[in-house]
């Protein structure tokens, strides 16, 4: 496996461990070992041949989160109908972003915001 993978398993330990425990970025990182794994990604040659490796892992599960959100908030736009009332009680950009979507659509409704 080599130094490179020593040095993985090290970063992404001290990610994993750090503290306050970020979730999504361990999530993240777990979901790619696990594929690197399976992929035969830290066999390669090269540490060339890794790092692209990797990079292609990252740059499909960015875009598999990205489908994912834009599917999630197109969900919560058709959710709202004509004349709604919406209490909001996070600042999530997906709500957020359900609500742009449905305004787009031009659907009318109210939005109450609590601090």
């Amino acid at each position: 496996m080599g130094k490179f993978y020593k040095n993985h398993v090290i970063l992404f330990n001290a990610i994993k461990n750090s503290q306050p425990k970020i979730m999504p970025l361990i999530n993240l990182i777990a979901s790619i070992e696990e594929e690197a794994d399976r992929s035969g990604t830290f066999e390669k040659s090269s540490i060339k041949e890794i790092k692209d490796a990797l990079i292609d892992l990252f740059e499909k599960r960015i875009a598999l989160y990205k489908s994912n959100m834009q599917k999630v908030i197109y969900n919560g736009s058709v959710l709202l109908n004509e004349n709604d009332f919406v209490v909001v009680h996070s600042a999530s950009s997906i709500v957020i972003n359900s609500l742009i979507e449905a305004k787009k659509e031009g659907k009318e409704f109210k939005v109450l915001i609590l601090k």
